[in-house]
């Protein structure tokens, strides 16, 4: 998809939805480090909505699928501009997705390019999934601890999902 797509179902969600405004308060990038979604959007108070985009799992996902995320995240925008609320996917912003034209639900199956690092507890209480950002600085002399027991977790040696 490119930049100028992007930037057409931006003004188009936004026009559907009578707030044409709105279109120049979103801005939008594709990032390489997303990879634990297709995108996010963040609202920036006075200077309007990020909204950031996965290259690599865009790559992944079909046409329709991409035009539909694009569109669901611009309609977390208008729903915060319009009733200033958390970005939710509450009423207003399935009004929002309902004026643009498509149903409020998940749109992709991408899967997702997250690694899981397995910890256990010495004591057999549970194993624990930790995202890589909680494996470096466990490396770098941070700790975690067991829920049930307070003992210090194991790393096993095992990582799930996507390399």
């Amino acid at each position: 998809m490119t930049n100028k797509t992007v930037r057409k179902l931006i003004r188009f969600t936004c026009e559907r939805n009578e707030c044409p405004e709105v279109a120049n308060l979103i801005w939008f990038e594709w990032s390489n480090r997303l990879t634990s979604a297709m995108e996010n959007v963040k609202g920036c108070n006075a200077q309007g909505y990020h909204i950031k985009l996965s290259t690599k799992l865009f790559a992944r996902a079909n046409e329709e699928e991409q035009k539909e995320t694009v569109i669901h995240e611009v309609c977390h925008a208008v729903d915060r501009y319009v009733n200033r609320g958390p970005m939710t996917h509450g009423k207003g912003w399935r009004e929002c997705m309902r004026c643009a034209g498509l149903e409020p639900r998940r749109y992709h199956n991408v899967p997702v390019l997250v690694k899981r690092f397995i910890y256990a507890c010495p004591n057999g209480c549970h194993d624990f999934k930790i995202s890589t950002r909680m494996h470096n600085s466990i490396n770098k002399g941070q700790w975690r601890v067991c829920t049930k027991c307070e003992s210090l977790l194991n790393f096993t040696g095992q990582v799930e999902g996507v390399r």
